[in-house]
Protein backbone atom coordinates (compact mmCIF):
# COMPACT_ATOMS: atom_id res chain seq x y z
CA UNK A 1 0.00 0.00 0.00
CA UNK A 2 3.01 2.29 0.42
CA UNK A 3 3.45 2.43 -3.36
CA UNK A 4 -0.26 3.06 -3.91
CA UNK A 5 -0.09 5.89 -1.35
CA UNK A 6 2.88 7.42 -3.17
CA UNK A 7 0.95 7.23 -6.43
CA UNK A 8 -2.06 8.88 -4.77
CA UNK A 9 0.27 11.67 -3.61
CA UNK A 10 1.33 12.22 -7.23
CA UNK A 11 4.45 10.07 -7.55
CA UNK A 12 5.57 9.61 -11.13
CA UNK A 13 7.84 6.70 -10.17
CA UNK A 14 7.60 4.14 -7.37
CA UNK A 15 9.67 1.11 -6.52
CA UNK A 16 8.91 -1.60 -4.01
CA UNK A 17 11.93 -3.35 -2.50
CA UNK A 18 12.09 -7.12 -2.08
CA UNK A 19 11.16 -8.49 1.29
CA UNK A 20 14.14 -9.29 3.48
CA UNK A 21 16.69 -7.46 1.33
CA UNK A 22 15.44 -3.95 1.87
CA UNK A 23 18.07 -2.65 4.29
CA UNK A 24 15.29 -0.95 6.26
CA UNK A 25 13.65 0.63 3.21
CA UNK A 26 10.39 -0.69 1.77
CA UNK A 27 9.69 1.69 -1.10
CA UNK A 28 11.01 4.63 -3.07
CA UNK A 29 9.02 7.36 -4.78
CA UNK A 30 9.55 10.42 -6.92
CA UNK A 31 7.05 13.27 -6.67
CA UNK A 32 7.58 15.99 -9.25
CA UNK A 33 6.63 19.62 -9.25
CA UNK A 34 2.91 20.15 -9.65
CA UNK A 35 1.42 23.15 -11.39
CA UNK A 36 -1.88 22.24 -9.74
CA UNK A 37 -0.79 23.66 -6.39
CA UNK A 38 1.29 26.63 -5.30
CA UNK A 39 2.35 24.77 -2.14
CA UNK A 40 5.45 23.29 -3.76
CA UNK A 41 5.79 25.97 -6.42
CA UNK A 42 9.33 26.85 -5.40
CA UNK A 43 10.51 23.25 -5.56
CA UNK A 44 12.65 23.00 -8.70
CA UNK A 45 13.48 19.31 -8.49
CA UNK A 46 11.28 16.36 -7.59
CA UNK A 47 11.00 15.14 -4.03
CA UNK A 48 12.65 11.78 -3.51
CA UNK A 49 10.67 9.77 -0.95
CA UNK A 50 12.07 6.87 1.09
CA UNK A 51 9.42 4.76 2.85
CA UNK A 52 9.55 2.34 5.77
CA UNK A 53 6.28 0.52 6.47
CA UNK A 54 5.51 -1.46 9.62
CA UNK A 55 2.53 -3.72 10.16
CA UNK A 56 2.96 -4.00 13.92
CA UNK A 57 -0.07 -4.75 16.08
CA UNK A 58 1.05 -2.03 18.49
CA UNK A 59 2.21 1.54 17.99
CA UNK A 60 5.68 2.03 16.53
CA UNK A 61 8.23 2.86 19.22
CA UNK A 62 11.12 5.34 19.27
CA UNK A 63 13.78 2.65 18.74
CA UNK A 64 12.28 1.63 15.39
CA UNK A 65 12.15 5.29 14.36
CA UNK A 66 15.79 5.70 15.38
CA UNK A 67 16.79 2.78 13.15
CA UNK A 68 14.94 4.30 10.18
CA UNK A 69 16.57 7.68 10.78
CA UNK A 70 19.98 6.01 10.78
CA UNK A 71 19.19 4.21 7.51
CA UNK A 72 17.96 7.47 5.96
CA UNK A 73 21.14 9.26 7.08
CA UNK A 74 23.29 6.51 5.57
CA UNK A 75 21.37 6.74 2.31
CA UNK A 76 21.83 10.52 2.15
CA UNK A 77 25.54 10.19 2.92
CA UNK A 78 26.21 7.62 0.22
CA UNK A 79 24.79 4.56 1.89
CA UNK A 80 26.04 1.22 2.97
CA UNK A 81 26.54 -1.57 0.40
CA UNK A 82 23.29 -3.30 1.45
CA UNK A 83 21.32 -0.07 1.13
CA UNK A 84 23.02 1.04 -2.10
CA UNK A 85 22.16 -2.27 -3.75
CA UNK A 86 18.41 -1.61 -3.52
CA UNK A 87 18.33 2.06 -4.53
CA UNK A 88 16.87 2.37 -8.04
CA UNK A 89 18.97 4.15 -10.64
CA UNK A 90 16.32 6.81 -11.28
CA UNK A 91 16.36 7.67 -7.56
CA UNK A 92 20.14 8.10 -7.55
CA UNK A 93 20.09 10.18 -10.73
CA UNK A 94 17.26 12.49 -9.64
CA UNK A 95 18.10 15.78 -8.03
CA UNK A 96 16.03 17.11 -5.18
CA UNK A 97 15.54 16.62 -1.47
CA UNK A 98 15.24 13.18 0.08
CA UNK A 99 12.29 12.91 2.45
CA UNK A 100 11.64 10.03 4.83
CA UNK A 101 8.17 8.59 5.35
CA UNK A 102 7.24 6.01 7.98
CA UNK A 103 3.94 4.16 7.81
CA UNK A 104 2.81 2.29 10.91
CA UNK A 105 -0.43 0.32 10.93
CA UNK A 106 -1.37 1.24 14.52
CA UNK A 107 0.30 4.64 14.74
CA UNK A 108 3.22 5.90 16.78
CA UNK A 109 4.24 6.09 20.40
CA UNK A 110 4.85 9.67 21.51
CA UNK A 111 8.65 9.23 21.50
CA UNK A 112 8.63 7.96 17.92
CA UNK A 113 6.23 10.69 16.81
CA UNK A 114 8.28 13.51 18.36
CA UNK A 115 11.54 12.08 16.97
CA UNK A 116 9.99 11.91 13.50
CA UNK A 117 8.67 15.49 13.68
CA UNK A 118 12.03 16.84 14.86
CA UNK A 119 13.74 15.18 11.88
CA UNK A 120 11.18 16.12 9.24
CA UNK A 121 9.87 12.60 8.73
CA UNK A 122 6.34 12.22 7.33
CA UNK A 123 4.30 9.76 9.41
CA UNK A 124 0.99 8.06 8.72
CA UNK A 125 -1.07 5.18 10.06
CA UNK A 126 -3.34 2.88 8.05
CA UNK A 127 -6.32 5.21 8.46
CA UNK A 128 -4.28 8.12 7.04
CA UNK A 129 -3.30 6.00 4.04
CA UNK A 130 -6.90 4.94 3.41
CA UNK A 131 -8.10 8.53 3.75
CA UNK A 132 -5.59 9.91 1.23
CA UNK A 133 -6.51 7.25 -1.33
CA UNK A 134 -10.27 7.59 -0.72
CA UNK A 135 -10.29 11.39 -0.96
CA UNK A 136 -8.15 11.65 -4.08
CA UNK A 137 -10.65 12.40 -6.83
CA UNK A 138 -10.43 10.33 -10.01
CA UNK A 139 -7.66 8.17 -8.56
CA UNK A 140 -8.33 4.69 -9.91
CA UNK A 141 -11.90 5.71 -10.68
CA UNK A 142 -14.51 7.85 -8.95
CA UNK A 143 -16.53 5.08 -7.31
CA UNK A 144 -15.37 3.65 -3.98
CA UNK A 145 -15.74 0.07 -5.21
CA UNK A 146 -13.66 0.85 -8.30
CA UNK A 147 -10.92 2.37 -6.14
CA UNK A 148 -10.84 -0.64 -3.82
CA UNK A 149 -10.65 -3.10 -6.70
CA UNK A 150 -7.98 -1.10 -8.54
CA UNK A 151 -5.89 -0.62 -5.38
CA UNK A 152 -6.04 -4.33 -4.60
CA UNK A 153 -5.04 -5.19 -8.16
CA UNK A 154 -2.12 -2.73 -8.01
CA UNK A 155 -0.92 -4.20 -4.69
CA UNK A 156 -1.14 -7.73 -6.14
CA UNK A 157 0.82 -6.60 -9.19
CA UNK A 158 3.55 -5.08 -7.04
CA UNK A 159 3.80 -8.12 -4.78
CA UNK A 160 3.74 -10.73 -7.52
CA UNK A 161 6.52 -9.29 -9.65
CA UNK A 162 9.88 -11.04 -9.77
CA UNK A 163 11.69 -7.75 -10.22
CA UNK A 164 13.26 -6.18 -7.15
CA UNK A 165 12.00 -2.77 -8.20
CA UNK A 166 8.68 -2.14 -9.88
CA UNK A 167 8.15 1.06 -11.91
CA UNK A 168 4.86 2.87 -11.66
CA UNK A 169 2.34 1.76 -14.23
CA UNK A 170 0.65 4.35 -16.36
CA UNK A 171 -2.82 3.31 -15.15
CA UNK A 172 -2.62 5.70 -12.23
CA UNK A 173 -4.15 8.97 -13.37
CA UNK A 174 -2.00 12.02 -13.78
CA UNK A 175 -3.02 15.44 -12.57
CA UNK A 176 -4.53 17.89 -14.97
CA UNK A 177 -3.03 21.36 -15.06
CA UNK A 178 -5.97 22.84 -13.19
CA UNK A 179 -5.77 20.19 -10.47
CA UNK A 180 -9.36 19.05 -10.92
CA UNK A 181 -8.63 15.46 -9.98
CA UNK A 182 -7.06 16.25 -6.62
Amino acid sequence: MACVLLEALGATRVNLTRRGTDGGIDAFGLIGHSRASHLLGSVQHPLRIVVQAKMYQSKLGPDAMKVFLQTLHELKEGGQPKTNAIVPGWFKEARGPIIGMVLSHRGFQSGADSRARSQGIVTADSMDVAEVIALRRNFYGKDGKDKIKACLNRVKELLSSDASCIPTVSSAPSESEDGTNL
